[in-house]
C-alpha cells in the first residue's frame, strides 16, 4: 500500500497507519484558525498538510494530506523532543535548544528560522512544547503531555477558547480531563467492582 511519505521515510523507527482497517487510509483533521496561528511561520509541515478553506461563513484548515503514513508510531522527532525536555530538565538549557534545532532546521523554511533561545528551563519546555504540539498533531501525544504537564503542576496551562461570543476554559484539575468507565463496564454482573475514575 503506497504511502505519501514513504513507508521507508527515515523518520520512522516504528510505522503503525491507518486505523485498523487496511482499506481506509488516514487524513489529516480540519483545523481552526485560532489553532493554525499555533504553528511557527514558515512551518513546512504545517504549510503542505492544511490549506485555509471556506464554506459559507466558515473559515478554517482543511486537512489536504491523506494516504497511509505514521500516526501511531514512535519516530525520530519525537525522540529529539524527549531528549531535549531531559536536557531542559537537567539544567541543560543550550544543550536542549541545541538538540530541538536538529528538529526545526528540518521543518521550517530557511526564510524564517531562527536558532531556539531560553534562558530558564521553563523557557525551554515552552519552546519544546511548542514544537511538539504541532509535530505530534493529530496523534494522543500532546494530549498525553498535557495530562502528564497537569500532573506534575510545574508547567500546567489552562487552556481558553472564545466560541460565539462566550470564553470557555480547562482548567489543570477539571474532571473533563478524565477518562470515565463506561457505564455498562462498571454495572455489568461478573465484572467485578470496578469504581468510577475520578483523576
Amino acid at each position: 500500500i503506497t504511502s505519501p511519505m514513504a513507508h521507508t521515510c527515515v523518520e520512522n523507527l516504528w510505522f503503525c497507519s491507518g486505523n485498523g482497517n487496511p482499506n481506509y487510509p488516514c487524513r489529516d483533521m480540519d483545523i481552526s484558525i485560532e489553532r493554525a496561528a499555533r504553528f511557527e511561520q514558515g512551518d513546512m509541515k504545517f504549510l503542505v498538510r492544511w490549506k485555509k478553506y471556506q464554506s459559507w461563513t466558515d473559515l478554517y484548515y482543511q486537512g489536504i494530506l491523506s494516504g497511509y503514513y505514521n500516526l501511531a508510531g514512535i519516530a525520530t522527532p519525537e525522540v529529539y523532543m524527549i531528549k531535549a525536555e531531559c536536557q531542559a530538565r537537567n539544567g541543560a538549557v543550550d544543550d536542549a535548544m541545541q538538540t530541538l534545532d536538529i528538529l526545526r532546521k528540518s521543518r521550517i523554511h530557511p526564510d524564517f528560522y531562527q536558532p531556539s533561545s531560553a534562558s530558564t528551563t521553563a523557557e525551554a519546555i515552552e519552546l519544546i512544547r511548542r514544537t511538539k504540539d504541532n509535530e505530534m498533531m493529530n496523534t494522543m501525544i500532546p494530549f498525553i503531555d498535557m495530562k502528564r504537564y497537569n500532573a506534575e503542576g510545574t508547567y500546567a496551562r489552562t487552556l481558553t477558547k472564545e466560541f460565539d461570543g462566550q470564553r470557555y476554559e480547562l482548567k489543570p484539575d477539571s474532571h473533563l480531563w478524565t477518562m470515565v468507565f463506561p457505564a455498562n463496564a462498571i454495572n455489568r454482573p461478573g465484572n467485578g467492582v470496578l469504581t468510577q475514575n475520578s483523576k
